[in-house]
């Protein structure tokens, strides 16, 4: 979620600087989004019951980090048609949404008979990460500018992807 906040909270300056989009084009990327996102969502809790949950992660998490290095380097070719942005800004909506199916189903598994409490902390740590999303994505656009967003997303995305996969060492390791 720390990922993803820090773009979704700017969007609107990230497309202004862009591709120059207006408050009517960010209305129907925010719906096309949604609309992503939810096909996102059903595909990643699919893909969590046929490849297993860490594989279905692993999977959205390199989709996003793929989608957000494609952002960064459409600073370089600046302005963008918003129309040429669209296919990517869909994608990382689907990513986005694809992660969180897989993710539960991981923290089940591993937290067995505390699955409960562990998604009742879960749904904490979703409203943590959304609002350190937004503050870490505020440093970075006054620091740096919203070109620079995207490319925070992936290290976060990548920290959040190492911590998994040491969550699951330490699973195996304990068996």
């Amino acid at each position: 979620m720390l990922g993803s906040m820090m773009v979704l909270s700017y969007l609107a300056p990230f497309l202004r600087d862009l591709a120059g989009a207006g408050p009517t084009e960010l209305g129907w990327v925010f719906v096309l989004a949604g609309l992503a996102g939810l096909a996102g969502g059903q595909l990643g809790g699919r893909a969590a019951d046929r490849w297993g949950a860490s594989r279905a992660m692993t999977t959205g998490v390199a989709a996003f980090a793929a989608v957000m290095a494609a952002l960064t380097c459409c600073q370089l070719l600046r302005p963008v048609p918003l129309l040429a942005l669209l296919p990517l800004l869909l994608l990382w909506a689907g990513a986005s949404w694809w992660i969180p199916p897989p993710a539960q189903s991981r923290m089940i598994a591993l937290a067995g008979p505390a699955a409960p409490q562990a998604l009742a902390l879960n749904s904490s740590a979703v409203y943590v990460g959304v609002s350190c999303g937004a503050a870490l994505g505020g440093v970075v656009l006054e620091t740096y500018g919203s070109g620079w967003l995207p490319a925070a997303a992936v290290g976060a995305e990548l920290i959040a992807l190492a911590l998994f996969r040491a969550a699951d060492r330490g699973r195996y390791a304990a068996r």
